[in-house]
């Protein structure tokens, strides 16, 4: 299964690749944007699905033997507004009236995108707490180190500061 835009063209051409290789049935998502049923020019229509990808309305992902891999993941993640914006089939979405449900509808991506982060592990919270605890164990090891050198009969510094938090442990 993947996840594909015509805006990324090689990625898009790869996925197609990898599933003519695959034993037994494969699936490509591939967003089409459409100039006249959503309402934007033809020369935009790769800006559009560009701008899909880097909302995060249409993220590029492939799920291989039940494994998530993130294709693209977005420098700077844009607003849905971004995406919508430039689409008259959006319009009346625009109006200050709408702007609840404008954000609504980007809460829905944002949780989405977690949970896609999340699945290809490359959920952000995880990935900062494992850091940290990787610079504190560093940091606490080289002080262990010093302590002994410079003071060859100070007494051991504990090795609880070195455990691996639970939720690190299953990443493993």
């Amino acid at each position: 299964m993947a996840q594909a835009s015509p805006s990324y063209g090689q990625y898009r051409t790869d996925k197609v690749k990898k599933a003519l290789d695959t034993d037994g049935p494969t699936f490509i998502n591939l967003l089409s944007p459409c100039r006249l049923g959503w309402g934007f020019p033809a020369e935009e229509t790769l800006e559009i699905g560009k701008l899909a990808v880097e909302a995060c309305v249409w993220p590029l992902y492939e799920v291989v033997n039940g494994e998530y891999r993130l294709t693209v993941k977005p420098a700077q993640k844009k607003s849905i507004t971004d995406y919508l914006s430039k689409q008259a089939r959006f319009r009346h979405l625009m109006r200050p009236e709408n702007a609840e449900l404008v954000e609504s509808l980007q809460a829905g991506v944002d949780r989405k995108w977690s949970l896609l982060l999340k699945r290809c592990g490359l959920a952000i919270s995880s990935l900062m707490r494992c850091c940290a605890w990787h610079q504190g164990r560093a940091i606490a090891m080289s002080l262990r180190k010093a302590t002994q050198r410079a003071i060859p009969d100070a007494p051991q510094i504990s090795r609880s500061y070195m455990h691996r938090p639970k939720a690190l442990k299953a990443k493993r």
